[in-house]
């Protein structure tokens, strides 16, 4: 199974000069957790929502964010994966690495096509072989199966 079946395929982006509010404005909007953060087409960062509330203050029951610009908390070290890669490669690789999301780039296009998160592998575990919600067999051979272990 490939990253391309499994993806979130509708991507926004935020170009550096965004602040903390748009992405959390954002984020709101889409429901999402991770944003890749974008100079002239190309990512150049990731920012997540636990990066944006690391800097934000509850002051009377109300979120209050600093006005700074994301790519002063956005990760730069981002880490990303193609299209075509089997999808337990990649889940390994973001269990060994602990980060949440990877972009995702066709290989041939070497352009962004989407992006991978914990929530759509969860999704995707969710429906392999229709699993009985009380048969913990089949989640372990699911389990399996996703990181052929």
């Amino acid at each position: 199974m490939k990253v391309s079946e499994n993806m979130t395929e509708d991507v926004y982006y935020l170009h550096i000069d965004a602040d903390i509010q748009q992405a959390h404005d954002l984020m709101a909007t889409l429901h999402c957790r991770h944003i890749p953060v974008a100079y002239e087409g190309n990512i150049v960062g990731m920012v997540s929502d636990r990066d944006i509330l690391l800097h934000a203050k509850l002051e009377y029951g109300e979120l209050v964010l600093p006005k700074m610009k994301i790519t002063e908390i956005m990760k730069k070290d981002i880490q990303v994966c193609w299209s075509d890669q089997h999808i337990s490669d990649v889940a390994k690789h973001m269990v060994e690495q602990r980060v949440d999301s990877l972009p995702v780039f066709d290989r041939e296009r070497n352009m962004l096509i989407g992006i991978i998160t914990t929530t759509d592998l969860l999704n995707m575990l969710a429906k392999i072989n229709d699993l009985d919600k009380h048969d913990f067999s089949s989640v372990s051979v699911a389990l399996e199966t996703l990181l052929k272990v």
